[in-house]
């Protein structure tokens, strides 16, 4: 009865160690390549772990198609030229998207290296810079390039375009988001108000398209 026990719980244990080394055991060496690419779609995720005790991570899904790469530090195997003219999955982290916004249509010059976080998966993308800004390409039925009504919050608020949000829509057809709210602004140049607009937004850039202000809008600053 005391082995039928033992046992088992021996099995358990070894089982849980086993797994915890899989888990630590770091991606295989890659070489980090420099590329310049178009960015096809960027889109916000969050990963959707299985194992409770893990915190689900956010990060930014981008794909890339890529025009020219050139090797930047050769580890392992692999070839950096294997990737021209090629579609690729790219993860940018929350700290690298802080830096340089990306968007659907932007040209882009960067370094893409497979390691790190494998449980994101894709060529994790750095030192970004924008070579140049495009007009974004959707096919019909593809919404995975649009933009969610949380990324346009939080993109409001942080350029300050409104200090509050109060309702936000989206019109699929047109790729566009209507959203209501809250401004700092200065009646007369000198007294501090919350004037109340309503912006039409690209759902794909998160550019904003128009402003409506009240018809006394023209008093303000």
């Amino acid at each position: 009865m005391f082995k039928k026990i033992i046992l088992p719980a021996l099995l358990f244990l070894v089982s849980g160690f086993i797994a915890q080394i899989a888990n630590a055991v770091p991606a295989a060496p890659s070489p980090t390549c420099e590329i310049k690419a178009i960015i096809l779609s960027a889109a916000k995720k969050t990963t959707n772990l299985n194992r409770s005790e893990e915190v689900p991570i956010d990060y930014y899904a981008v794909k890339l198609k890529i025009e020219t790469s050139l090797t930047y530090q050769q580890d392992g195997g692999g070839s950096c030229e294997d990737l021209v003219d090629q579609e690729a999955n790219s993860i940018v982290t929350l700290s690298e998207y802080k830096k340089i916004p990306v968007k659907a249509g932007q040209e882009i010059s960067a370094r893409i290296h497979y390691g790190g976080d494998e449980r994101l998966g894709g060529y994790f993308l750095t030192n970004v810079e924008i070579l140049k800004e495009g007009v974004p390409t959707v096919e019909a039925g593809d919404e995975s390039a649009i933009k969610s009504s949380q990324e346009i919050y939080d993109m409001l608020v942080e350029q300050k375009q409104l200090k509050t949000v109060e309702d936000i829509k989206l019109d699929s057809e047109k790729k566009q988001y209507s959203v209501t709210g809250y401004r700092n602004a200065k009646l007369l140049f000198f007294i501090p108000i919350s004037l109340k607009v309503e912006l039409k937004i690209d759902a794909l850039t998160g550019d904003i398209k128009q402003m409506n202000k009240p018809w006394w809008g023209f008093l303000v600053r």
